[in-house]
């Protein structure tokens, strides 16, 4: 999970030079913040299908999952999520952290700090 999580920080900059055309956009009502948040969740699905593929081929065989098809099908729809769900949230944090080193430090913090709680929790 974090090698999917890590994968996807490589989003922060491109939405914080994005920021500013997005702010002078909307503010002379040339589309709304929905428009764009709708755009650019489209517009990242590509990549994320040609990762979570890759990725899923590389880890399913190598570990040794069984199931079949259904079972590769399962792991690469959650593979699928979770490069999403990482995707999105760090550009979430892009919109509320305008730095971009301050930025990096908090993406990395976070998940580190939520895999030492699962730790201790599961320990």
């Amino acid at each position: 999970m974090s090698t999917t999580y890590y994968t996807c920080a490589n989003a922060f900059p491109v939405f914080l030079q994005e920021r500013y055309i997005l702010m002078q956009e909307t503010a002379y009502n040339a589309y709304r913040r929905s428009s764009y948040v709708i755009a650019r969740s489209i517009d990242a699905v590509p990549p994320i299908i040609l990762l979570s593929i890759a990725f899923a081929s590389i880890t399913f065989f190598a570990v040794g999952l069984g199931g079949g098809l259904s079972g590769f099908a399962f792991f690469f729809l959650m593979t699928l999520g979770a490069f999403w769900a990482g995707s999105s949230f760090v550009t979430f944090l892009s919109g509320v952290i305008p730095h971009v080193l301050l930025g990096y430090t908090i993406v990395v913090a976070i998940p580190s700090y939520f895999l030492l709680h699962l730790k201790w929790i599961l320990h």
